[in-house]
């Protein structure tokens, strides 16, 4: 996947369905800035079990820095494997479609200072947050207020489950 995406430089969207169980390797091997016109990236996971952490998208950005949307869905039950260090100011719009991270995994958004618009979608019948109590919307609220107070759009969807 990576040597047919390095060859590629001039597309504009980026748009990938994995399978995963290579997760720790995906992307690492793109160079950085090798993708400079991609503006639009979204990537899901297509398995049920063990699904990718939430920063593999984020690697893709080192490749790709221009992204100003990118859509990630389906991590739900993997905790960040990496911290996300880098900053990505062109980053606006992010969508986590059942990604469901922690609230103290938020900070993660210090590192987008352009970002405008979050939507984010809990499932309370997970399996993070059948074992983490600490967990609530009132803490999810408190990490968005103090990592994006920039924000100017915020869709919440909760699903299935009951808050802790």
């Amino acid at each position: 996947m990576e040597i047919v995406l390095s060859q590629l430089s001039g597309l504009t969207e980026v748009h990938l369905c994995l399978s995963g169980g290579c997760d720790e390797r995906y992307f690492n091997n793109l160079k950085p800035d090798s993708l400079p016109h991609v503006r639009v990236f979204s990537i899901k996971y297509l398995q049920t079990g063990k699904r990718f952490s939430l920063d593999v998208p984020f690697r893709f950005l080192k490749a790709a820095p221009g992204i100003q949307q990118m859509e990630i869905k389906g991590c739900n039950d993997n905790p960040l494997d990496d911290p996300i260090s880098f900053r990505y100011p062109s980053l606006e719009e992010l969508r986590l479609v059942n990604s469901s991270p922690y609230w103290d995994e938020f900070d993660f958004l210090a590192q987008l200072p352009n970002i405008h618009s979050v939507e984010y979608s809990i499932d309370f019948d997970s399996q993070r947050f059948r074992t983490v109590p600490a967990s609530s919307p009132a803490d999810l609220a408190k990490a968005i207020q103090s990592h994006a107070s920039q924000l100017q759009r915020l869709h919440l969807t909760v699903g299935k489950g009951t808050p802790p």
